[in-house]
């Protein structure tokens, strides 16, 4: 899947050691700068190009007859970490997102042979780690030695870095408790293992953690599941964005609904209305970020934390 607006989206989306250990958070600039509210930024560029606050703009659009929603300035969502800067659904990538502020990350979760949920969004090890291997087909123990550096976007830069252990992320977050990780369920490990089994392991493995946390999953089974059995809150991620989809909706009622901007059918005005918080993903632009948020878009997903972070548009955000 590629990116809309902004650099080119990084391949692959459509440890020697103590993993747990501080050097990844220094690694990533943490202790320099701790987690702070992702907040709004000044300004939403009018018809004519000019900078217009956001409450003057709405104010004119009430008064002009035009029925919007009161435009907001969308909170950040680190896509996989900072995968900008460090390799994808690492712990060097979600120390990273924490030390410029981010308020919200996102990562997935594959299951190993043994039950053990890691980070990684495909199940083998082709694209990030350079070579064969399904996780699912391993222990933890092998799956953890597996490095993950992305030599293809990094070179040898981070060569070091291997699978983490949701466990291990829950140790790394749990110093930054403002921090909300929505938790992404894979449908390659739900097929194998099942919706049970892998909620199962998920749970288990998050109930150390002092930090909130969202499940979210494409497999709506997953969503119902884990509302349902652990009362946790959720979100489901679309595949449309179209009237079958919205009726699935209402009946899950998940507190986020995940869409892709590609998905979005020009023209639409205004997102779906419900009991959920909007997430737009593929969102790599701060003029784009502003636009789903006046359709009433709170958050929005990139992999360019840093760049929409210190966008003037968006100048407070991570502040």
């Amino acid at each position: 899947m590629s990116a809309v607006g902004g650099s080119q989206r990084p391949a692959g989306t459509s440890r020697t050691g103590d993993r747990g250990d501080s050097a990844w958070y220094r690694l990533a600039g943490g202790g320099t700068a701790g987690p702070v509210g992702v907040a709004a930024g000044d300004a939403l560029r009018g018809a004519t190009g000019a900078a217009v606050a956001p409450a003057i703009y709405s104010v004119l659009l009430r008064l002009a007859g035009v029925d919007r929603p009161v435009i907001t300035q969308p909170q950040l969502v680190a896509h996989r970490g900072d995968r900008a800067r460090f390799p994808e659904n690492t712990l060097p990538a979600l120390a990273g997102a924490v030390a410029l502020g981010a308020l919200y990350v996102e990562f997935d979760i594959q299951l190993t042979a043994d039950g053990v949920p890691v980070l990684l969004h495909d199940p083998t090890l082709e694209r990030t780690g350079g070579c064969a291997g399904d996780v699912r087909e391993m222990s933890s123990a092998i799956a953890q030695t597996m490095q993950v550096g992305e030599a293809r976007r990094f070179g040898e830069r981070y060569a070091q870095v291997t699978v983490p252990a949701l466990t291990e992320v829950v140790e790394l977050l749990n110093r930054s408790p403002a921090v909300t990780a929505f938790v992404e369920i894979k449908r390659h490990s739900v097929e194998r293992f099942g919706v049970g089994s892998v909620l199962k392991a998920v749970a288990e493995a998050l109930a150390a953690a002092r930090f909130p946390w969202v499940i979210i999953s494409f497999v709506d089974a997953v969503v119902a599941t884990a509302k349902a059995d652990l009362g946790a809150p959720v979100g489901w991620v679309l595949r449309r964005y179209d009237a079958p989809s919205r009726e699935e909706a209402r009946r899950l009622a998940p507190e986020y609904l995940f869409v892709s901007a590609e998905d979005i059918p020009p023209g639409t005005d205004k997102l779906w209305p419900g009991p959920w918080r909007w997430v737009v993903y593929d969102v790599n632009d701060a003029a784009l970020a502003l636009a789903f948020a006046e359709r009433g878009c709170g958050l929005v997903e990139t992999d360019e934390l840093g760049a929409l972070m210190h966008h003037p548009a968006l100048q407070r955000a991570g502040r």
